[in-house]
């Protein structure tokens, strides 16, 4: 059976739809890599892998309103020139389970919504949430570029009734600004 217009609408670089389950909420893909294992630090090809591989199983974005997982054989390397580990996927960050596209979407909602509301439209934990998000913002501060700015203006606003504060520090000729959350 022919998976070329799901492989192609997946849109993974290096990889092929091979097979899919579809659960009640949840649909499976099944990968494989078009080539062999790559060693990230040299990138010799590993025509003979070692045997020690196993399914990793990874949460993308959902279709036709079910949870998509893709499942992906990961085989692990130990090159002569000293890496020892997993193969790279350029489409996953390491040790996360979840795709870059996913977390990007996280993201966006989180700009938006809460983390408990994003939680609940997601049907995810609150935590996984935040981890994203925080990630997120990470990606975001690195690409920014650094300012040096000539002035700065503070500012300290109640956020809510009581003794809860937020500063607001700005640089007003660049047009930017930032918050930090103070708790007195």
């Amino acid at each position: 059976m022919g998976f070329e217009l799901l492989t192609e609408l997946l849109g993974l670089p290096d990889y092929f739809v091979k097979d899919y389950k579809n659960d009640k909420n949840k649909i499976f893909l099944l990968v494989e890599r078009k080539g062999y294992p790559k060693c990230p630090l040299c990138g010799q090809y590993y025509m003979m892998a070692p045997n020690d591989n196993r399914i990793q199983t990874i949460e993308d974005l959902s279709i036709f309103g079910k949870r998509c997982y893709i499942e992906l054989w990961k085989y692990r390397i130990d090159c002569k020139f000293g890496y020892r580990g997993t193969e790279h996927t350029e489409w996953l960050n390491r040790y996360d389970r979840v795709t870059a596209r996913y977390q990007k979407w996280i993201y966006a909602f989180c700009k938006r919504m809460t983390g408990i509301d994003v939680a609940r439209v997601f049907g995810i934990s609150k935590h996984t949430v935040y981890r994203l998000d925080k990630e997120g913002i990470k990606n975001e501060l690195s690409e920014q570029k650094l300012i040096k700015p000539k002035r700065i203006s503070i500012d300290e606003i109640s956020r809510k009734k009581g003794h809860r504060y937020v500063t607001v520090i700005s640089a007003p000729g660049e047009r930017y600004w930032m918050l930090s959350n103070v708790v007195k």
